[in-house]
């Protein structure tokens, strides 16, 4: 995949993946935490909106790290069909939910004590590696199942479409051609009197 593939690649992850999860905490019959982003309970736009923008903010490195394992499992695949990406994400999703949001809930536990100004820095990394698929966790793991085969089917055609061709042959030159054609054979005139 070229560097450009590349970064369309783990855009859309991060984009598709976000987005397609906070829809499927809506649409699906979940335990919505009634204080999320602020915004209650409301099934109204805001809300959705408000979940959207916090999503896309605190779920860009695990969407990203699933984009990224997706593609080192199934790029070694020659044959990977759209069904057997639908398939590796609908399961890998709640997996990497169910770890990092696990990884969460320790978190919130582990008491934030005085520290060096790199203490701060590392324990904001890990809050925004873990608070999404918390959240997700905690709304339910069915969420995370088709929110995962629609974001795995989308870096399906993207991965398809920057896939790194083999590099084609280029057309010969039409000296070429006319170099590589049979010449037509000169024959000697005594060679034809003899012949006769």
């Amino acid at each position: 995949m070229t560097r450009r593939g590349s970064l369309v690649y783990y855009l859309t992850a991060w984009v598709v993946g976000c987005i397609s999860a906070v829809v499927m905490m809506r649409l699906l019959p979940s335990r919505m935490p009634s204080a999320s982003v602020g915004y209650g309970s409301d099934a109204g736009v805001a809300s959705f909106l408000g979940l959207a923008m916090a999503s896309l903010m605190a779920g860009a490195l695990p969407s990203l790290l699933f984009a990224w394992i997706l593609r080192r499992l199934l790029a070694k695949l020659p044959a990977a069909r759209a069904l057997l990406w639908i398939l590796t994400g609908a399961i890998l999703s709640p997996v990497l939910v169910f770890i990092l949001g696990s990884g969460d809930r320790y978190f919130d536990a582990a008491p934030a004590g005085p520290g060096s100004h790199m203490a701060g820095v590392i324990r904001f990394a890990l809050m925004l590696l873990f608070s999404a698929p918390g959240m997700v966790l905690a709304t339910g793991l069915a969420s995370a199942i088709p929110a995962g085969a629609i974001t795995a089917y989308v870096l399906f055609l993207i991965y398809r479409g920057f896939e790194a061709q083999q590099p084609a042959q280029p057309e010969p030159a039409p000296q070429e051609i006319a170099s590589q054609e049979i010449a037509p054979q000169v024959i000697d005139p005594r060679q034809k009197l003899s012949g006769r």
